[in-house]
């Protein structure tokens, strides 16, 4: 009889200490479904018109996957319209390159949507729209060798200058400290290029071809 209570006794714990686990891997597959997928999100405008958007997961893609995002833009920063849709695809970097940017300043944002219906709201960013080209006044319009040569005033040393193709991929970045400055362009595409130039006195783009 001892045995027998014993045995039962074996088989209770052994039931309760499945029903725990069970309750908490429960527990936890739902406190992971409560929460919606997060973004950290760049964008950036690049040439006239065209608006680079760039972002990456907070969460792990396996962790909360994303069955797809709606991207959002704005003239006002209250009433959107989603301009595109991106298909989730188990990654964690994703990018968009709007190249109808119509107005001055727009706004934009991200619609999330779960694999489970949930739906979260990236935050919205502000981008200052290049609607207009300089006049190539410190940059050659065009570059037929293997290096650019850019004159900067000297009201404008400490400038940033930035170097986007047509694709608003980042080619060249810098902190410029001297003039002129001789940028090393082999291996470069030929096609047209936008250069950001930014200090205290002006912000303005250029257009300039490489063809060589």
């Amino acid at each position: 009889m001892q045995k027998k209570t014993k045995y039962y006794s074996i088989h209770s714990t052994l039931s309760i200490l499945s029903s725990f686990l069970l309750l908490i891997f429960c527990s936890f597959h739902t406190h992971m479904n409560s929460y919606a997928q997060e973004v950290n999100m760049q964008a950036q405008a690049t040439s006239p018109q065209t608006v680079v958007l760039r972002w990456q997961l907070k969460l792990a893609a396996e962790t909360i996957p994303i069955s797809y995002f709606e991207i959002e833009r704005s003239i006002d920063g209250r009433n959107f319209t989603t301009i595109e849709t991106i298909q989730g695809n188990q990654v964690e970097y994703y990018s968009f390159v709007d190249k109808k940017a119509f107005a001055s300043r727009l706004y934009y944002r991200l619609k999330i949507f779960n694999t489970d219906n949930k739906t979260t709201y990236s935050k919205t960013i502000p981008v200052d729209v290049i609607l207009t080209l300089a006049s190539n006044q410190f940059v050659p319009s065009k570059v037929e060798s293997s290096y650019i040569k850019i004159h900067l005033p000297s009201t404008d040393l400490h400038a940033t200058v930035q170097i986007y193709d047509t694709d608003g991929l980042l080619y060249f970045s810098v902190e410029a400290d001297k003039s002129p400055l001789i940028i090393d362009i082999n291996g470069w595409q030929n096609g047209k290029y936008f250069v950001h130039f930014r200090s205290v006195q002006r912000t303005e783009v250029n257009k300039m071809l490489v063809e060589r």
